[in-house]
């Protein structure tokens, strides 16, 4: 984001969700926030034009956000957004709230249960209507995949460096579990050198072409190392 209510410019890499300033439902209710009758600031930190400042005031089944957006390079102008919240009951008793998205798409109101609302625009909105993916989704296969490897390992307790062996089973652990998670590892793992390996060969080919038209360009752009699947996952 440029700026909050700027939107995202022409040009600009695609906004993710963690770039955009957001609110969580479970986070306001464990500060209080959603209390009936309970009037909070919400603010993050940043540069001063960059980082709102939220009014919030909590009723019975709803929240009111006031707060200042740029609209332009110069110009702002005050929005009060009312999102509804409700609650879905769990099934060992208690319950679990939810923003109800206040984004219209083609005339029709979304309405969508939401964790998070997120500011790309003027309003906070939900991701759909936003249209923001999870910053997983803007990274390469061969990064994803390394990503899922790794996250396998952690799981089992073990190293998430690839280059070690895979970790035992951990104490308690199903064996069928186990298993699956070993074959997942795999399956990811093989991904990722395929990935990487088709990079190498590209890089490999583009360097027998330029090697003709001097050294310069070799030494500009070098193979990458055997740690760069790690690095780049991590």
């Amino acid at each position: 984001m440029g700026g909050f209510g700027s939107g995202r410019r022409r040009g600009w890499p695609r906004a993710t969700v963690d770039s955009c300033f957001a609110i969580d439902v479970n986070r306001l209710r464990k500060w209080g926030g959603l209390t009936p009758g309970t009037s909070c600031a919400l603010s993050w930190i940043g540069d001063d034009d960059q980082a709102p400042s939220i009014e919030l005031h909590a009723g019975a089944d709803r929240v009111t956000l006031s707060y200042r957006v740029r609209i332009g390079d110069d110009a702002s102008q005050d929005v009060e957004e009312c999102v509804l919240v409700v609650r879905a009951a769990c099934r060992l008793g208690g319950d679990r709230p939810y923003f109800l998205c206040p984004g219209v798409v083609g005339g029709i109101a979304c309405a969508r249960r939401a964790v998070k609302l997120y500011a790309l625009g003027p309003y906070f909105l939900c991701r759909r209507c936003n249209q923001v993916p999870y910053t997983s989704q803007s990274a390469s296969s061969g990064v994803r995949a390394n990503r899922r490897a790794q996250k396998i390992r952690d799981r089992l307790g073990g190293s998430t460096n690839l280059l070690l062996p895979f970790p035992t089973r951990p104490k308690g652990m199903w064996w069928r579990t186990y298993a699956r998670l070993r074959d997942d590892h795999r399956r990811a793992d093989i991904r990722a050198d395929e990935v990487f390996s088709a990079r190498t060969q590209r890089l490999l080919a583009w360097a027998r072409k330029s090697n003709g038209r001097g050294r310069s360009a070799w030494t500009a752009h070098r193979l990458p190392s055997l740690s760069t699947r790690n690095e780049a996952a991590s």
